[in-house]
């Protein structure tokens, strides 16, 4: 979509985003609908997010409605990284959570993810799982995405907080343990310190 593509100009994207969704209303199609909510949401993540917020709670209720299990996947993890801008570390922690199972289970691919819930965890001062996860991203995306959604300055007081709670071998051996993680195992070990952390 044409506002998907502008997201790099948020002045740009924002007017798109918005006729994109009207047309969506005016069509009547619920599909067409839901991937326009998640346009515009995203256009406004920056200058707007409460109205992001409001575009994804309506895209989760349509993906619900339609059993498009990628879409309310989308919805999710769209919802975490609000919350990751907004550094509220236990909503995007526990969103991030969910949508990369979501993820996982549709086979979908991610990595922007793995970054915004190792930062959502050092956010909350939960170093050690912290370095499991970034081990586990590095090891499977050395270029180390980023994007609007996970900015490199937040990522990067993330990744030097938790560098600055263990010493050298301590972080080399957690983040090896992440490293050797395959997604399935990674998406249980990150459910169990999600429950843990949030009970």
């Amino acid at each position: 979509m044409l506002a998907t593509a502008l997201l790099d100009d948020p002045a740009q994207a924002a007017p798109v985003a918005e006729q994109a969704l009207r047309a969506a209303r005016q069509v009547g199609a619920a599909g067409t609908l839901l991937y326009a909510l998640l346009a515009h949401a995203l256009a406004l993540t920056e200058p707007d997010p409460e109205r992001a917020l409001k575009s994804l709670q309506e895209a989760a209720d349509v993906a619900a409605s339609l059993g498009d299990r990628a879409g309310a996947a989308s919805a999710m993890t769209n919802q975490a990284a609000i919350a990751l801008l907004r550094c509220d570390w236990p909503t995007a922690l526990r969103a991030y959570a969910v949508g990369i199972e979501q993820h996982l289970q549709l086979g979908q691919p991610i990595s922007t993810e793995l970054i915004g819930v190792a930062t959502a965890l050092a956010g909350m001062g939960c170093y050690e799982p912290a370095a499991v996860i970034f081990g586990l991203e590095h090891a499977m995306f050395p270029g180390h995405p980023s994007t609007a959604l996970a900015p490199d300055d937040l990522v990067q007081g993330a990744e030097d907080a938790v560098s600055g709670a263990f010493g050298p071998d301590r972080l080399a051996e957690l983040k090896a343990r992440g490293a050797a993680m395959d997604l399935a195992s990674a998406a249980v070990y990150l459910r169990r310190e999600v429950d843990r952390i949030l009970a």
